[in-house]
């Protein structure tokens, strides 16, 4: 070590800061839940000084199948009131004992791809149900008591009827306020065979 002499400085050394070039490899696959992690090691491959990208994707799906209008036929004439998103319908019907009156839904296909689905229809005794499929509503077909499978043609959106309910009131029936409760879903299994229209309850 060399003596400095009385009054002069020593000279420090400057400090120069190492920069480490992180070279990334690795591949991107694209999941709904998100990105696989991008590795970054340095030089010298020490698995401790790792560093890593990751990401979320949020999907909103929303469905397909919704009601596009309807309308109310028979002893009351009555549209068909639907929510913004179509998800769901109402309408109300002031009828005798003895008489009929229709429901007509006009269904919108949203997806690229046909959709077979399954419309249940639930409601008291004494009010028998038919249904017919027209324009988008392919290969209607009754399962059982107040269910009816379909299948909807994609692009379809226009206000033409695609299933028209007839609902018969019996002229026996108790006069009183009564509900007929629909439920449109998709269908887990593959549709029946069948030929042309028909559906009675």
């Amino acid at each position: 070590m060399k003596n400095s002499t009385p009054g002069q400085r020593t000279r420090k050394r400057p400090l120069f800061r190492h920069t480490v070039l992180l070279a990334v490899t690795g591949a991107i696959a694209l999941a709904a839940t998100g990105f696989t992690g991008l590795s970054a090691q340095t030089e010298n491959d020490n698995p401790s000084d790792q560093a890593a990208v990751s990401g979320l994707v949020g999907v909103v799906v929303s469905q397909a199948l919704v009601v596009v209008g309807g309308s109310l036929g028979g002893a009351t004439v009555a549209p068909v009131f639907t929510n913004d998103e179509g998800t769901a319908f109402s309408v109300g019907a002031q009828v005798h004992t003895g008489e009929r009156f229709t429901i007509s839904l006009a269904l919108g296909n949203k997806g690229q791809a046909a959709i077979s689905s399954q419309l249940t229809i639930s409601g008291p005794e004494g009010i028998s149900l038919k249904v017919v499929g027209q324009d988008g509503a392919r290969d209607l077909t009754a399962l059982e008591s107040g269910t009816w499978a379909f299948r909807l043609e994609p692009g379809e959106s226009d206000l033409d009827p695609d299933l028209v309910v007839t609902a018969a009131v019996s002229p026996i029936a108790q006069a009183g306020k009564y509900d007929l409760l629909f439920s449109i879903e998709p269908l887990a299994l593959p549709m029946p065979d069948s030929t042309g229209d028909a559906g009675s309850k």
